[in-house]
């Protein structure tokens, strides 16, 4: 096996991982080009430089250069965007996954995805036409916060972007002018100078301006670069976790920093500055330098050399977790981290159990007795075991597919000299499974690089990996990647099945075939998003088809009433039984109702469905009670088909009540009163009668008194306001006419005297010789409420027929030697203990004993 590409670092090795040759044709120079790799790192976008283009340096060609585009790694194109390139880039950013942002120095943004080819343009930060002092200088987005700062020393944020709201950007805070900022970079809370989250500012004074908790300046002035400017040019880099920062100057001069300046600056040595290429960090420790030709790894006192192919033109580096992957113009490189033991034991010089049995298997046919003489060693030596667990390790950190394959037929090979039953022929499958899912991720048409310990760890976030498989159209890739980590399969059919809908060289039948030949291979599939695209990309008789399959009533109900189905969601839900699913439905049919209100084409459909819901009995109900609070006119409406004569009156009289002219309002009572005797309601149609000459007789007593407001009132209320007006003569003759019993008008009489304070008037109603029509209540009631117990008590013990009545009221009044008479001659002896009590009266208590204690003798 191949050992040249492998390169020691600290007590570890970097081996080459994977090569790609680009598929790109850069038209440009390399140096001019910039690149912005996706939070994931599988895809890349790139941008020649607009300030390049205007300077003409180099070789542009007009058609492929004025674009933004979207690749793989292996430079494979997916996605190409016109951009404007008379406008002044500020930052290109992937602001997730599958989203490539550009943000000029005017504020405008351009938002473009990877998965279409619609892009976004919101609105411009600063306005269409912003000063020079908003002006763009520097740009970081930080955990879905862009941060940006402008010409006039001023810190802005945008939070949530690019899904923010307002592209109103909020102000942070505005540095003095005698520091003039050139550069920034964010520090997390966990390794910043002041425990929160800080901003470091480059200062083209020298030193560093730190924004303490983004709101108190302090400026760094004893800094080992303190009077090297940090000009326009000049940069921080941050590590992964943001705990080390590298400063890099104009004329290329580098330091080391912690972010929380525990330890002194250290000068980073760049040795030529002609080739220098980047500067980049690997996790927190290592510092990557790339050169026209290598990477140097720096990482304390250690160091090493990783060559490669001499790129005089440029090269893009960045690192993966524990991978380093440079870019050039004509390649993709990926090398990983491993361990020695790996490389010790493949070497030649070595002699371990992996690498004997390795040797015993190439040697099998070549020198069968030295393969024989190396199994009977391992065999004697218990080694045959070891051995096979080795190789399966290393075959599962090699990318080469044609290694792989040796290494597992190697360990087939020796799996022949275990006893039986030793061998774990289910891990054997496992990653040989793997293994060949994995060379189907790393093949450049894909260019997904991914290793075996690097599946095993998104397993854990299978879902959003799976995912991003989807969008990028590898189905089946996704497939079997689900099988392997026994994830559901189902989105990933449904996904499928909608990619191809947009082929429209196939028939809607020969389509559902199709896709119904497969699609039937998962039976939890859902047919509901496959249906709504059918019918969005305008494939009606497809999309019915597809949602006649989903079993799920929850489901395909609401698909029906999207693909305006609305009868057959009709029949259904009151199949179902489910009121939450009729009422869906219903809520639909009132909304095409009211759109064919102004739609004469929908007029006939909705009447259709109108009198189909007025058909069924359960719909009917529910739609009645439905349009009863939200529409009257098509309650009215439906009550009139349904011949509901009664509800109709009801309804008629609801109406009546709300109109504000007096002859409306009687014009309706008139259609309530004939509906009600043509159905020979006596009771309804008499009610009606009494309520017209109800409103007669409030216009003559209305034009007498010359009071407006006699008129729409109840009976009562217009008693109530007649004697409060001290109106008598037309009292009597307002209750003769509309035949108001003496009881109740005595009531509204106390009612309206009490109102007015007239307390002695009450009291001489109770002088009248005759018991009151209305009783004594009204009166003790009033009393009561007025404090007046000493009249309240008369009044009460005159209400023998209910003692229960006399005994509470008494209470009340805090008479309770007369309560406790009224409960003891009544025979409510439960009453006494709580009155009792309630009273806290020793004189109640003897009494009530005494009481008692003489019921008892008898």
């Amino acid at each position: 096996m191949d050992l040249d590409n492998w390169v020691p670092f600290k007590s570890e090795f970097y081996k080459i991982a994977l090569r790609y040759t680009m598929n790109w044709k850069l038209e440009t120079e390399f140096k001019n080009v910039l690149f912005a790799i996706s939070p994931n790192k599988y895809l890349i976008a790139k941008l020649v430089n607009p300030d390049a283009l205007s300077n003409n340096s180099g070789s542009f060609d007009i058609l492929v250069d004025r674009q933004i585009t979207i690749h793989t790694l292996s430079g494979r194109l997916l996605r190409r965007y016109e951009w404007d390139f008379t406008r002044k880039l500020a930052y290109l950013i992937w602001t997730d996954d599958d989203t490539v942002t550009t943000i000029c120095r005017n504020g405008e943004i351009d938002v473009f995805s990877a998965n279409d080819d619609k892009p976004s343009f919101p609105p411009p930060m600063f306005g269409i036409s912003p000063s020079s002092n908003n002006e763009i200088i520097a740009c970081e987005f930080n955990e879905k916060t862009l941060y940006i700062l402008t010409a006039e020393n001023k810190f802005y944020c945008l939070r949530n972007f690019p899904n923010c709201h307002s592209f109103v950007p909020e102000p942070i805070i505005t540095v003095p002018k005698q520091y003039q900022i050139s550069c920034f970079t964010i520090i997390p809370p966990l390794y910043s100078y002041s425990g929160f989250s800080d901003i470091y500012c480059g200062c083209s004074n020298g030193g560093i301006v730190i924004i303490e908790e983004m709101k108190y300046i302090k400026f760094v002035e004893k800094f080992p670069i303190s009077y090297d400017k940090i000009g326009s040019s000049a940069k921080f880099i941050k590590s992964s976790a943001g705990k080390k920062l590298i400063v890099v100057l104009d004329n290329l001069e580098a330091f080391l920093i912690n972010s929380n300046f525990s330890d002194s600056a250290s000068k980073i040595e760049i040795e030529n500055k002609a080739k220098f290429k980047q500067i980049f960090w690997i996790g927190d420790e290592t510092i990557g330098l790339a050169y026209s030709n290598r990477v140097i790894l720096l990482n304390g006192d250690s160091n090493c050399v990783i060559p490669f192919p001499n790129s005089q033109e440029g090269v893009f580096c960045y690192s993966f977790y524990d991978e380093i992957r440079i870019i050039t113009g004509d390649l993709f490189m990926s090398w990983e981290k491993v361990g020695s033991v790996l490389y010790n034991s493949l070497s030649k010089k070595q002699t371990l159990p992996s690498t004997l049995l390795y040797s015993a298997y190439e040697k099998r046919e070549i020198d069968k007795f030295e393969s024989d003489k190396i199994i009977s060693h391992l065999i004697n030596t218990d080694e045959v075991s070891d051995a096979i667990e080795f190789l399966l390790q290393f075959a599962c950190s090699e990318v080469n597919s044609i290694i792989q394959e040796k290494l597992l037929k190697a360990v087939w090979y020796g799996k022949s000299f275990l006893a039986s039953g030793t061998f774990n022929e289910e891990r054997y499958s496992t990653i040989s499974d793997r293994l060949k899912l994995i060379n189907k991720f790393n093949d450049e048409t894909v260019a997904i690089p991914v290793t075996y310990k690097r599946l095993n760890y998104m397993q854990s976030n299978s879902d959003d990996f799976i995912k991003k498989l989807v969008y990028s159209n590898n189905h089946l890739l996704a497939l079997e990647l689900a099988k392997i980590w026994k994830a559901r399969p189902e989105r990933i059919f449904e996904e499928w099945a909608c990619s191809k809908l947009q082929n429209l060289a196939f028939d809607d039948d020969d389509m559902y075939e199709i896709l119904y030949s497969k699609l039937k291979l998962c039976p939890s599939v859902s047919y509901i998003n496959i249906a709504k695209s059918s019918y969005d990309y305008g494939r009606k008789d497809l999309a019915k088809r597809f949602v006649n399959n989903e079993k799920k009533l929850s489901r395909k109900i609401p698909m029906l009433i999207y693909i305006n189905e609305i009868l057959q969601a009709l029949d259904l839900s009151i199949e179902s039984k489910d009121p939450d699913l009729i009422y869906q439905v219903i809520f639909k049919i009132h909304e095409i109702i009211n759109k064919a209100k102004s739609d004469p084409e929908l007029l006939e459909n909705s009447n259709y469905l109108f009198e189909s819901t007025l058909t069924k009995s359960i719909s009917k109900e529910l739609f009645l009670i439905y349009i009863k609070q939200v529409d009257e006119d098509l309650y009215y409406k439906s009550l009139t088909f349904l011949k509901r004569q009664e509800e109709i009156g009801h309804l008629t009289i609801i109406k009546a009540l709300k109109m504000k002219r007096l002859n409306q309002k009687i014009t309706y009572f008139n259609v309530a009163k004939d509906i009600y005797a043509s159905l020979k309601n006596k009771f309804y149609e008499k009610a009606m009668i009494r309520q017209i000459q109800l409103i007669d007789e409030q216009k003559l007593l209305a034009k007498a008194t010359g009071d407006s407001s006699l008129v729409c009132t109840s009976i009562s209320g217009t008693l109530f306001q007649l004697i409060y007006g001290d109106e008598h003569a037309m009292v009597k003759k307002f209750a003769k006419r509309m035949k108001v019993k003496d009881g109740l008008l005595w009531c509204i009489t106390i009612k309206a005297k009490e109102s007015k304070g007239d307390f002695i008037g009450i009291e001489n109603l109770l002088k009248l010789k005759k018991k009151p029509p209305s009783g004594f209540k009204p009166f003790i009631n009033v009393f009561v409420r007025h404090n007046y117990y000493r009249l309240a008590e008369e009044l009460i013990m005159k209400e023998t027929k209910d003692p229960f009545y006399q005994f509470s009221m008494l209470e009340r009044i805090k008479s309770y030697t007369k309560a406790a008479e009224v409960a003891i001659k009544n025979k409510l002896y439960d009453l006494l203990p709580e009155l009792v009590e309630n009273s806290k009266d020793r004189e109640v208590e003897v009494f009530v004993n005494n009481a008692m204690a003489l019921l008892n003798k008898k």
